[in-house]
This record gives structure tokens, C-alpha cells and sequence, in this order.
């Protein structure tokens, strides 16, 4: 499950609408991701029972971004960037 959140650079557990954002990337290629993203289109949901989710921030930065690529997604995962508010203050401006 963990692997699947680094492969996405997920906060949690993949919900539907990131699934789909990341559905052109072709990033499912382990078995797990396929069928998560398999049982996601016909809405079914498998939620794992324990807590795995990622703190540190509010809001995804994969979600603010328009036109996400795999090029994108590897700078993110190299500069460890995974929640908007790393990025920038309660304000707006950009750190």
C-alpha cells in the first residue's frame, strides 16, 4: 500500500478523483495499482483498515496542478514536495 502512495505521491490511501488525474501517466504498473485503479472505475473502493495516511499538510499539490506530467510528478518526489502548503504561506505568497 505504501509503495502505491509513493508510485502516485499520494498523501492517503488513492481516492477516485486522483486516480483519475493520474490515469494518462500511465503509472499503474505493478498488479496492485491496476486493480485499484480497476475497482476505482466501476466504484468500488478498497480502504485498508489502518490510519496511513501522510501529515504535514491540508492540500495535495498534485490537485493544484494543471497538465500533471511524469516529468512533474518525479520532480515532486525529488524535492519531496507533496502538500501546497510547502510551497507557499497562510497568505499566498510563494516561499
Amino acid at each position: 500500500m505504501l509503495s502505491a502512495m509513493k508510485i502516485l505521491w499520494t498523501a492517503d490511501y488513492p481516492t477516485k478523483d486522483e486516480l483519475i488525474l493520474l490515469a494518462p501517466l500511465k503509472l499503474f504498473d505493478t498488479l496492485l495499482l491496476k486493480q485499484i485503479y480497476a475497482f476505482s472505475s466501476i466504484n468500488l473502493q478498497f480502504i485498508p483498515n489502518i490510519d496511513i495516511k501522510i501529515t504535514g499538510g491540508y492540500s495535495p499539490i498534485i490537485q493544484h496542478i494543471l497538465n500533471l506530467s511524469k516529468s512533474d510528478l518525479t520532480s515532486l518526489r525529488a524535492k519531496r514536495l507533496l502538500f501546497l502548503d510547502q510551497v507557499s504561506s497562510e497568505d499566498g505568497s510563494f516561499l
